[in-house]
């Protein structure tokens, strides 16, 4: 398999030991979480947005719209676990700001503002269509992330075979591509999958586990 892989990913490698990131918004004054809440979040908002119609620029409105709302009512939200995880407020808020954007006159600024009982309210029409997109997206969201944080972990053609799967070859065409054995290629797979479900493992706990 060429040089070994470099070991199962920790906690620290994925820094969820430090103060999670969702607690570190929500304390006043740090930017650079903002900054790294947005550049995690971003694509999620973005990608699901795009799943509901809207073109480029309205689903860049709108995701703007929903970090900007964030920053402002984040620092003082308290969240009520039986109301559901943070991924379940992200959705909430998501989905009004596209209804609201949606529903501004034809001449209305771009900017959605809400109040915070609205922002994070149920909103009035939901589906499970709806639900299962936002589901579909969080999910993709973390394997993009776990992908990223594991991709550092692993060796190169533990990786480069992985991908050439994901890429939906068979096996056989996978060890003929990487000039590995079939079985090499299944132990690869099994690896990898027991290493990105590890990760996401450690990303949903550090999400689910910051409402304090």
């Amino acid at each position: 398999m060429g040089h070994a892989d470099r070991g199962q990913p920790t906690p620290d490698d994925a820094d969820v030991t430090r103060a999670s990131l969702l607690s570190r918004v929500r304390a006043v004054g740090d930017g650079a979480a903002w900054t790294e809440f947005e550049a995690r979040y971003r694509e999620l908002v973005y990608s699901y947005c795009r799943r509901q119609g809207l073109q480029h620029v309205d689903a860049e409105d709108c995701t703007q719209a929903v970090l900007v709302n964030m920053v402002r009512f984040l620092p003082g939200f308290q969240y009520d676990r039986e109301r559901g995880r943070f991924r379940d407020y992200l959705h909430r808020c998501t989905k009004n700001i596209i209804i609201r954007y949606r529903s501004r006159p034809a001449n209305a600024p771009a900017r959605v503002e809400l109040e915070m009982h609205d922002l994070f309210a149920d909103p009035k029409a939901t589906s499970t269509e709806l639900e299962a997109a936002w589901e579909e997206e969080w999910a993709a969201h973390h394997m993009r992330r776990a992908l990223a944080a594991v991709r550092e972990h692993v060796a190169p053609q533990t990786m480069a075979i992985f991908e050439a799967c994901l890429r939906g070859l068979s096996a056989a065409d996978v060890a003929r591509e990487c000039g590995v054995s079939t079985d090499s290629v299944q132990k690869a797979k099994q690896r990898m999958r027991d290493r990105l479900q590890a990760q996401i493992r450690l990303q949903i706990e550090e999400e689910d586990g910051a409402h304090g």
